[in-house]
């Protein structure tokens, strides 16, 4: 068990390709603890392998295969909810076909962000990499070389050097600075108001928090709509749901949400109150709610609120390459002017002397 602490969350892709061979084998006929060994042989992830060798041995000894993956933080807890509600109604393989696709689903919109985020990250790293190597590297060498020829550097070169040197002595006074600072956000992140007030502050941010809303939005979404086809009762299937949203101010709000529905008052007019959730998201629920196909709703909403996200991402990102290609572009140019006028100057000093 202590090792199950220190277990990696295991990735969509693997969770969706282990969720259909289930679905396949179960179907086939083969008992749930055969099976359970079969996808574990089968499998690549070293920790899924792992997770499934344990449960298969304890799903042998009769403990039920939702209760097995629940000991291991590694599998979300919509994957754990939906098998214990496919347990329950004894529709297992209808409950990991489900998974399939929506392990699947996630892994692609994953996989999109993941994308659009590979040339903003390339160009920063390479920017700080020149920058390194011009400012702390070649100036110096030029400036040893100029100071021996008895020459003086160009007031804009001195003013790099002295920039990049204070940067390189400085950044522990600075780190230490920021320390503490950083100490008390985690502080404050291990309280529970303290985590529903920057996950607040996340939703209100410019770009970034619609964005933010959005996702909390579709994952919430998504994870009700697998996991009320399932069997779960609407308010544990809200509960479970807003473990997965990734905002603690949101998870906040739709566990508030499960509580008024507990209490026996309609979904639809409920969450039309919670505005941390998409507007979209609120007209579809409440009018499924209203007609009786929320499971529909709540799969429309989700593929809605998760496209919208990842466009928005998208553009953001496309957005900010033209303006990091400009930024870098500068420096780098203002890099080469600092290293050409010293050059400049060696030149000089030399056909001085000569």
């Amino acid at each position: 068990m202590s090792a199950a602490l220190f277990e990696r969350t295991v990735r969509d892709g693997e969770l969706a390709l282990a969720a259909g061979q289930f679905a396949a084998m179960l179907r086939a006929g083969l008992p749930l603890p055969e099976t359970t060994a079969r996808v574990a042989e089968a499998t690549d992830d070293r920790t899924l392998r792992a997770v499934l060798t344990d449960c298969a041995k304890r799903v042998a000894d009769g403990e039920p295969l939702a209760d097995a993956l629940a000991r291991h933080p590694g599998i979300p807890s919509p994957f754990v909810e939906t098998v214990r509600a496919g347990e329950r109604n004894r529709r297992l393989p209808e409950a990991f076909r489900r998974l399939r696709i929506y392990c699947e689903k996630r892994r692609k919109t994953r996989g999109k962000l993941r994308a659009a985020l590979q040339y903003p990250l390339f160009l920063g790293v390479l920017t700080v990499l020149t920058v390194y190597l011009l400012g702390n590297r070649l100036l110096p060498s030029l400036a040893s070389a100029l100071d021996s020829l008895g020459g003086e550097l160009p007031a804009f070169t001195r003013l790099l050097l002295a920039g990049t040197a204070a940067i390189s002595t400085g950044w522990p006074f600075a780190a230490a600075s920021v320390l503490p600072l950083w100490a008390l956000y985690r502080l404050l992140k291990r309280t529970n108001r303290g985590k529903r007030l920057f996950g607040a502050m996340r939703l209100r941010l410019p770009v970034v928090g619609k964005i933010s809303l959005l996702d909390a939005s579709a994952r919430f979404a998504d994870a009700a709509a697998l996991l009320l086809p399932a069997g779960l009762p609407l308010p544990e299937a809200l509960r479970t749901a807003a473990r997965t949203v990734g905002n603690p101010a949101v998870a906040a709000d739709v566990r508030t949400l499960a509580d008024t529905v507990e209490a026996g008052n309609p979904l639809g007019p409920a969450i039309r109150e919670c505005r941390s959730l998409s507007r979209v998201l609120r007209a579809l629920v409440s009018a499924g709610d209203a007609t009786g196909t929320l499971p529909a709703a709540l799969a429309e909403a989700g593929a809605y609120c998760g496209m919208e996200a990842a466009e928005r991402a998208e553009r953001a990102l496309n957005l900010l390459e033209p303006i990091l290609t400009v930024f870098a572009g500068l420096l780098v140019a203002l890099l080469a002017l600092s290293v050409l006028l010293p050059l400049l100057t060696v030149y000089n000093a030399i056909g001085v002397s000569i």
